[in-house]
C-alpha cells in the first residue's frame, strides 16, 4: 500500500490523500471525512511543534507502533477475512 500527498498549488494546502493498493487507488477527501476546523488543527499544531522544537505526539515513533495494525488490516483484507 501506498500513501500519497501533495500540495495542488503555490500557498494551498493538501486536503486530500490518495492511498494505492495492489489493483486500485481511492481518494480521501480530508476536509469532507474531519472538516476544516480538523485540517486548520493540524496545521497549526505542526507549526507549533516547528516553531516551539517540540515534537509532536503523533511522530514517527507512533507511527511505527501503528505499522503492524495496518499490515494486519491489509493482510486480512486480502485474505478475506475481517
Amino acid at each position: 500500500m501506498t500513501v500519497s500527498i501533495g500540495l495542488a498549488g503555490a500557498g494551498r494546502r493538501a486536503t486530500e490523500v490518495e492511498v494505492f493498493g495492489p489493483g486500485d487507488s481511492a481518494m480521501v477527501d480530508c476536509v469532507a471525512a474531519v472538516g476544516p476546523d480538523a485540517i486548520n488543527r493540524m496545521y497549526r499544531e505542526f507549526v507549533a511543534a516547528i516553531q516551539e522544537g517540540t515534537p509532536h505526539e503523533l511522530d514517527v515513533r507512533h507511527g511505527l507502533r501503528l505499522q503492524p495494525v495496518i499490515e494486519a488490516a491489509e493482510t486480512d483484507l486480502v485474505v478475506g477475512e475481517s
